[in-house]
């Protein structure tokens, strides 16, 4: 029934949020990262502040409805039930619920193009922050279904997933002390997002980070994972896949 008043208490949090976002080094990094190196209109290009409070500020009960009416139905639904339960009850109750439901998206997802490279740099400057954040991020192409998926990630595991135990981790934070924390990342799942190193710094560490950040991502593509890291990375992501069944 989208009720009015909710919708604008739901306007009022969303403005709050993004201003609070705004006094954020690293979202602020990240927006202008991605604006950076995807072009306007693209869906992983963080539009600014003032444009996604306008947005939020105009936006009508009616654009919720029709929003609504054309992506909620019955096409794409999918329920998962887990635990013991009886599944014939299970089923006749979601049939009594939802034999009703109509309708769906229209059609599938809408390709997403990715950019060429387009190497640049830009420095946001906000006056009395103790610590800077830096981001770097080029376009990829890696989408979940992709048969390189579990080789790319594993190799990212390896290379900055983790700060404590990841290379990117070892050399920047641990050897050489010139970052609180270090970061790497694909953004892949059913359309492919951008490849992400974060990390943050004392701003007269920066250049420093940045370039042995460099220095170790060019050693890693030039010789690859050890032996040992990659029997590590399995490992550990065999273990992990094998706890998260148990929840």
């Amino acid at each position: 029934v989208f009720p009015e008043e909710e919708l604008e208490k739901e306007k009022k949090r969303l403005v709050g949020s993004i201003r609070q976002q705004q006094d954020q080094t690293s979202h602020r990094a990240y927006e202008a990262a991605s604006r950076a190196i995807y072009p306007e209109g693209h869906p992983f290009r963080r539009r600014t502040a003032e444009e996604r409070i306008a947005q939020v500020e105009a936006l009508t009960r009616d654009e919720l409805r029709t929003f609504y009416v054309d992506r909620y139905g019955a096409a794409t639904l999918q329920l998962v039930v887990v635990g013991d339960v009886d599944t014939q009850r299970i089923l006749d109750g979601l049939e009594d619920r939802f034999s009703d439901w109509v309708g769906g998206p229209r059609g599938a997802l809408p390709k997403v193009d990715v950019p060429k490279p387009s190497p640049g740099r830009e420095t946001v400057v906000m006056r009395d922050k103790a610590s800077a954040d830096v981001v770097m991020a080029q376009p990829a192409d890696l989408v979940r279904e992709a048969p390189d998926f579990l080789a790319c990630t594993l190799a990212n595991s390896a290379l900055g997933q983790s700060s404590l135990t990841s290379r990117l981790g070892v050399r920047v934070r641990d050897v050489l002390g010139l970052t609180y924390g270090i970061h790497s990342s694909f953004a892949a799942g059913k359309v492919p997002g951008p490849f992400t190193v974060s990390l943050s710094v004392k701003p007269e560490s920066r250049d420093a980070a940045v370039k042995a950040t460099l220095e170790e991502i060019s050693r890693f593509r030039r010789k690859g994972m050890t032996g040992d890291e990659l029997a590590h990375e399995k490992s550990s992501r065999i273990g992990n896949f094998q706890v998260d069944l148990a929840s």
